[in-house]
């Protein structure tokens, strides 16, 4: 299935006594529905005997049916709507649910038998691709059947690539590593070495579908650089028209390239569909391999996009940093409309809620939500695509309690909001009853002073040093580390990271004499990261270590010194 309506964007800050941040998409827009046609087979005849509509979500809807002969078979078929699919279907006769003997794709007759039995995120294909199922009554059993059937249907219009990075997220690198090669064959066998994924991206869908990450597995050898898609949101088989397009920009010609791949194998990879270990349900994985021979310098600077069921609404959690102890939160934050479509944001809304007692709308959706408080727009109306929003509370918050943050956007007065749920990157705090005062404020997108602080301060003398995270909204960086006084005068940046090279601090500095130590998860060597240093005034940067797969990477917390020596963690 292709989903997507209208994609908002936002990203939002807790302004208590840190930042926080959260950036994503979400799809907006009616719920579109037709037909599906379900007929039985009576007396060697088939006769159509309902006509159901089913919606963008998943819907279960049931049907009586007549034993005819002492079996029930139907026939069902969708053909308004060029996305359509199903979940299960069920019978139930005489007080006891009924195993089929067979269900199978009309035209092929390829058995669905197995997918079609269980509410287990397997789906099946349906427009235009009828399915047929038969069940024999047990003997003495007589009267109705009752024929349960969840299902969902989407308009062309509501089709569209997921792209990664996000929109308004810069364009993803990875360094040559001359490591191995990886089996392009469209299966996930072939990440031996590789622990963990490059890159991972959440997705959260407005569907039936279930949520899911792409996981991105990178790897090179002498000749070619090589991307590993498991697209764990993908959970119908096409057999065709879902593609990946992975678009090379650091070429020789100096121009994009572009290179695709879909179901069958092609010129650069291949993809395939089937079970792996990251979830229980059948998804999509996609191989690529790109000739260096195309490339300029010693890294791939790449975006991609995927064609398929799990297009359309997206989610990313980014990071948290909090401990407010203001009773009545503000929240900050720009919604935006990048669907083309002329739509207006009409008005946001938002709840503040107990997490510890109070239920999530993500996981239980007839959750109504509770508003606590009022939010405007920054310019004074809504009435435009773009719209920088302030959320005010009226209601205290009490001290100790763990608080969620819930919004809601509308798009031209509809009654039906879009909301943000909270399951995938909450906006979380609890507040405690502390005397303190704001030194220094990060504001995300501020690349030249950094965004999000990590770590605990580092003291010298009469100034504090500390580190940033990276931040991947507008034009990026990968954190920074500075000085600033404890009065607040004086902030000053001694090293800002490229995501380009070192980045990622893991943890806080340490401090030897005039020098300072730590260490990023990402660049390096072998692009796992190291251990650096900088004198205190800012000068000397240098990696003193490189990790690699051989003797541990994806450092964790902080380093000790102990008897001239430095001490840390790594994960893998």
């Amino acid at each position: 299935m292709k989903l997507s309506k209208t994609i908002l964007t936002f990203i939002f800050a807790l302004v208590i006594c840190s930042s926080l941040w959260i950036f994503g998409f979400i799809k907006v827009g009616s719920v579109s529905s037709s037909n599906f046609q379900i007929s039985q087979s009576i007396n060697g005849n088939w006769k159509r005997l309902y006509s159901q509509s089913f919606g963008v979500k998943y819907e279960t809807k049931s049907f009586e049916l007549t034993p005819q002969n002492g079996q029930v078979k139907v026939q069902i078929n969708q053909t308004t709507l060029p996305f359509a699919d199903i979940e299960f279907v069920h019978l139930n006769a005489c007080g006891a649910d009924i195993n089929p003997e067979y269900a199978k794709y009309v035209s092929t007759g390829v058995s669905v038998l197995s997918d079609i039995s269980a509410d287990d995120n397997n789906v099946i294909v349906n427009h235009e691709k009828p399915i047929e199922i038969l069940w024999n009554i047990p003997s003495g059993c007589s009267g109705t059947a009752t024929m349960t059937m969840k299902a969902n249907e989407y308009t062309s219009s509501e089709a569209n690539a997921v792209r990664f990075p996000y929109d308004g997220v810069n364009d993803q690198s990875y360094n040559f590593r001359n490591n191995k090669s990886i089996k392009v064959d469209g299966t996930l066998s072939q990440v031996d070495g590789l622990v963990k994924p490059t890159y991972s991206a959440l997705w959260h869908s407005n569907t039936g579908h279930p949520d899911g990450y792409t996981y991105i597995y990178m790897n090179d050898d002498a000749k070619n650089v090589y991307l590993s898609y498991d697209i764990t949101g993908d959970n119908t088989n096409e057999h065709g028209p879902d593609w990946l397009k992975i678009i090379a920009l650091n070429t020789k010609d100096g121009k994009q390239k572009t290179y695709k791949i879909n179901d069958d194998p092609s010129q650069y990879g291949q993809c395939g569909f089937g079970l792996t270990s990251k979830v229980s349900y059948k998804h999509e994985t996609c191989d690529v391999e790109i000739p260096k021979s195309d490339l300029v310098g010693n890294q791939l600077n790449f975006y991609s996009l995927y064609y398929g069921t799990f297009s359309g609404a997206q989610f990313q959690y980014l990071g948290v940093s909090s401990s407010p102890s203001n009773t009545l939160p503000v929240i900050k934050g720009v919604a935006v409309d990048n669907s083309g479509s002329g739509a207006t944001i009409s008005s946001v809304k938002f709840g503040i809620r107990d997490r510890d007692t109070n239920p999530d709308p993500d996981t239980d959706p007839d959750t109504v939500l509770q508003y606590n408080g009022i939010c405007t727009a920054d310019d004074g109306t809504f009435n435009s695509s773009s719209e920088n929003f302030t959320c005010t509370a009226t209601d205290p918050l009490s001290y100790g309690v763990n608080y969620a943050v819930d919004l809601e956007v509308f798009e031209n007065d509809s009654d039906t909001p879009s909301v943000i749920p909270n399951g995938n990157g909450q906006i979380n705090f609890t507040l405690y009853n502390n005397d303190y005062s704001i030194i220094h404020t990060f504001a995300s997108g501020d690349v030249n002073n950094g965004t999000i602080p990590i770590g605990q301060f580092v003291k010298s003398g009469d100034l504090l040093y500390g580190a940033t995270a990276p931040d991947y909204v507008g034009e990026g960086d990968g954190g920074v580390i500075y000085s600033i006084h404890p009065d607040g005068s004086d902030m000053t940046v001694l090293h800002t990271f490229s995501l380009e090279s070192e980045y990622s601090v893991s943890g806080a500095l340490v401090a030897s004499g005039s020098v300072l130590y730590g260490i990023v998860q990402y660049g390096g060597d072998n692009n796992h990261g190291g251990i650096f240093k900088i004198n205190m005034d800012g000068s000397g940067y240098s990696l003193i270590y490189s990790f690699h797969v051989d003797n541990g990477y994806d450092s964790q917390g902080s380093l000790i010194i102990v008897g001239g020596r430095l001490y840390g963690l790594n994960q893998w």
